[in-house]
């Protein structure tokens, strides 16, 4: 009877209890484009005005990350650190690293920067017992030559919104018509 039983391979029910967070959070990455189009009729200097005034409107459990792109990826503020420290602190450490970051003269890996920022979210949460809200704030111009080709080749997570924060220069550089009368 009990190698009868064996065999059958009986599914006892028993149930089951989810783990209680103690502390609601949420984790921000916010990656930063600093190729050469951001050096463009005055882009560079409303990068901080506006980082600075997005990180005020999050909530104070938010753990802030910050990371910077150009043809390639790097972080700048790690997100793990943040989880550490009081979220407060993570908020200062970005916006004083903000302050030392300066465009460069390289083109723009966007694909690449997303895919990375998201893998790094990702990984800031690998200790926890249950996964926490997510998204990525996305400071860019929006050049029409950013690579994309790395986010063909990444199944980006459902529960992880992208946030733009979009930057037009003050003047077209490019030739434009005018009519006049």
């Amino acid at each position: 009877l009990l190698l009868a039983l064996a065999f059958a391979r009986p599914v006892w029910r028993i149930p089951a209890t989810l783990p209680v967070l103690t502390e609601d959070r949420e984790f921000v990455a916010i990656l930063v484009d600093t190729s050469a189009s951001q050096s463009r009729a005055g882009l560079w200097d409303r990068v901080a005005e506006r980082v600075s005034r997005r990180l005020d409107e999050l909530p104070s459990r938010v753990v802030v990350g910050l990371s910077q792109i150009d043809d390639r990826w790097r972080p700048v503020v790690d997100l793990r650190a943040g989880l550490r420290a009081d979220p407060a602190i993570s908020r200062d450490a970005v916006r004083t690293e903000l302050a030392k970051l300066r465009p460069t003269a390289r083109g723009t890996n966007l694909g690449e920067g997303l895919v990375r920022t998201a893998q790094a979210l990702q990984e800031a949460q690998a200790e926890l017992p249950l996964p926490c809200p997510q998204r990525v704030i996305l400071v860019t111009d929006g050049q029409a030559g950013a690579n994309l080709a790395a986010l063909r080749e990444f199944d980006w997570p459902a529960d992880m919104p992208v946030e733009w924060l979009l930057l037009e220069p003050n003047s077209p550089e490019n030739a434009g018509l005018q009519l006049v009368t």
